[in-house]
This record gives C-alpha cells, sequence and structure tokens, in this order.
C-alpha cells in the first residue's frame, strides 16, 4: 500500500493534527476537514473532494472501509495505519468502520453558487446547532433543494455534527455561506421570491400560498427567529397553524413542512 505509515503513539504530530481540525479553528488555518463514516466518504469523493490524508485501524476495518481504503490507496496521498487507541483519539463517532479521511475544504462565493433555471432554494439566518443546520440539508436534499444559502451563521459547512446529520449532503448541495444583504440582493437579482417564516399578524399560512416556478423558503434559528429586516424584504411572510401549547417547531422539522409543500406544487406541475 503506498505510502503507508505506522503511528503508535498518542503524541504523534499527525494525531494531534487530526484533533486540530475537530475545531473551527484549526479546520480554518489547515483548510481541511475530517469525514467519518463511509457513507459520507463516498459522497465526499462523488462530488470531487479532495483527500489528502487517510487513517485507519486494521482490528477496526469494515469491509466498506477497506473498499474506500484500496479505492484512495493509488493515489498521491498520506495513508497512515493506527494502533487502536491512536484510532479512537482522533474518530469522534463509534463504529465508523475504521477509517477516517482527512479532505481539503473549498472556498466558495457568490459567483460560485451556480443555480438551476427557476431554482428552489433553502435561505437559514443564525442556525446555531451544527445538527440542526445538517438535519435541514438532508431535508433539503430529499426535498429537491437546489441550493442553500447560510445566513449570518458562526457554523462552518466542515463542523463533523453539519456532516453526520446531513448524511453527506453538504456536499452535495450548492451551498453558500453569506449576509443577508448578499443573500436578498442574490435573490432579487434571479427574481427569486422569499417566502419568510415568521410568526407574525402579516403572516398567512405556508399552505395557503401559491410558490412561483422560484421559490426562496428562508428560515430562521429556533432561539431568535428572523431578523426584523426580512419582515420588509421578503416577498412574503408564512407561518405553520399550531394547535397545541408549543408555540413553534424544531427549526428541522419545521422545514421538513415548508419545504415539502413547496415541493410538492412544483412536482405536481410537471
Amino acid at each position: 500500500m503506498r505510502n503507508r505509515i505506522q503511528i503508535t503513539s498518542l503524541q504523534n504530530v499527525q494525531i494531534k493534527k487530526v484533533v486540530l481540525l475537530r475545531d473551527r479553528k484549526g479546520r480554518k488555518k489547515l483548510g481541511e476537514f475530517v469525514v467519518e463514516g463511509t457513507r459520507e466518504q463516498e459522497k465526499a469523493l462523488a462530488f470531487d473532494f479532495e483527500v489528502t490524508e487517510v487513517y485507519f485501524c486494521p482490528s477496526l476495518l469494515s469491509e466498506k472501509g477497506e473498499q474506500l481504503l484500496n479505492e484512495v490507496s493509488s493515489k498521491d496521498i498520506g495513508i497512515y495505519e493506527l494502533n487502536e487507541p491512536c484510532f479512537h483519539k482522533i474518530a469522534i463517532r463509534k463504529n465508523v468502520d475504521g477509517i477516517v479521511f482527512v479532505m481539503k475544504s473549498k472556498t466558495k462565493s457568490l459567483e460560485d453558487f451556480q443555480i438551476k433555471k427557476n431554482p428552489f432554494l433553502l435561505l437559514v439566518e443564525g442556525v446555531e446547532k451544527p445538527g440542526n443546520l445538517g438535519a435541514l440539508l438532508r431535508t433539503a436534499d430529499g426535498a429537491g433543494v437546489d441550493g442553500v444559502m447560510v445566513i449570518e451563521s458562526q457554523i462552518d459547512l466542515y463542523n463533523p455534527n453539519v456532516i453526520r446529520a446531513s448524511l453527506g449532503c453538504c456536499f452535495s448541495l450548492p451551498i453558500l455561506l453569506c449576509s443577508r444583504e448578499e443573500a436578498y440582493s442574490f435573490c432579487k437579482a434571479h427574481k427569486i421570491p422569499i417566502y419568510a417564516a415568521v410568526l407574525s399578524n402579516a403572516s398567512v399560512f405556508y399552505d395557503t400560498v401559491k410558490y412561483g416556478s422560484s421559490s426562496g423558503i428562508l428560515m430562521g434559528s429556533e432561539d431568535k427567529g428572523l431578523d426584523p429586516y426580512w419582515v420588509s424584504h421578503a416577498s412574503q411572510l408564512i407561518h405553520i397553524p399550531m394547535h397545541g401549547e408549543a408555540d413553534s417547531l424544531n427549526v428541522s422539522a419545521a422545514g421538513a413542512v415548508l419545504l415539502y409543500e413547496v415541493s410538492k406544487q412544483r412536482f405536481s406541475q410537471k
């Protein structure tokens, strides 16, 4: 196997590097991130993310993990064979098939955000929990969303919990991190109506709206909701009726309700 290096010390510089990639600052500094789970690894490879290093533990390697190891072993990359203590040190998740990828980050600008004609977008502002963002990305993929704009967020797309909760959809979907002004200007320039989920007297039930051939569903954080900026800049304010004591749904559950309503209308027209 090409470039294989054995590591048995927890103090090895490579072990310390991978641990550093758990943190956003480390990912930003090194321009790399960690991918665990063969399903997520396969998706990252399928969408042309570059592997720079592979770490595996022979005693923990699953059949699928071995297949992926053989697939990438011909590449000009570092391949590190770890004992179990070293592997458990770098792996965040349990039962990850005995293999971990380090991959190169991709930086995207507005110019790189390529969308289809008559696009269906998800806009998410101020989301605070990586797991919620990942779940929304997974739902967006299932609903046929063409692209996602993540607005004013402190979460980076390569957070391990985003990758895990999205089942790798963070690799397959066109995603842009941007400001609310950039998101609004982009949608205005491309004539994409923004339907903002806001509970107010001016909002209407989400399922009474006829969504156009181009649509952008905008959601805020569970804690703070959307910035007041959107009340005057959104095309339409919408909300989900609540019939119990709770006044709102979890953001990922609300996202599923809204996105699949738009999806139903779009696909029923084809």
